[in-house]
């Protein structure tokens, strides 16, 4: 055995250990490495927030809330009430933001095909927004 191997069978047996004395003081069964794929509410998101919004007419303003209060419900789970309030701000004044929580809203109703039309919108009003990527 030469040393590389030495080397990695003692850290391997090191971090069983400790992933040992960590599940037996949580009390908690070990996770599986094997686990499903992710569904979508089990996942943990972060939405696009308009943090950069700098246009002051009021019709961007009403949008600007549109989207806050659609963003406001998906981060509570309501994507029916989220869309709504997306639909309304992308009706006011479409950005990328808004495609890209509407995105998300209809992948979480099931709506998968929209969800890529609001996410390839999303890419093309903001090909650098790491977002939608």
């Amino acid at each position: 055995m030469n040393s590389f191997t030495r080397r990695f069978a003692r850290t391997a047996r090191v971090a069983r250990t400790m992933l040992a004395t960590t599940q037996s003081l949580s009390h908690t069964p070990p996770r599986s490495v094997y686990t499903r794929a992710p569904t979508a509410h089990s996942i943990h998101r972060t939405y696009a927030s308009d943090a950069g919004f700098t246009n002051p007419s009021a019709l961007a303003r009403q949008a600007h809330d549109a989207m806050s209060l659609g963003t406001s419900a998906l981060t509570q789970g309501n994507a029916q009430q989220a869309q709504t309030h997306l639909e309304h701000a992308l009706q006011l004044h479409p950005t990328s933001d808004a495609h890209y929580n509407m995105g998300i809203c209809q992948y979480m109703l099931k709506n998968i095909d929209c969800a890529i039309e609001h996410w390839k919108k999303s890419v093309q009003m903001d090909p650098k927004g790491a977002d939608a990527y």
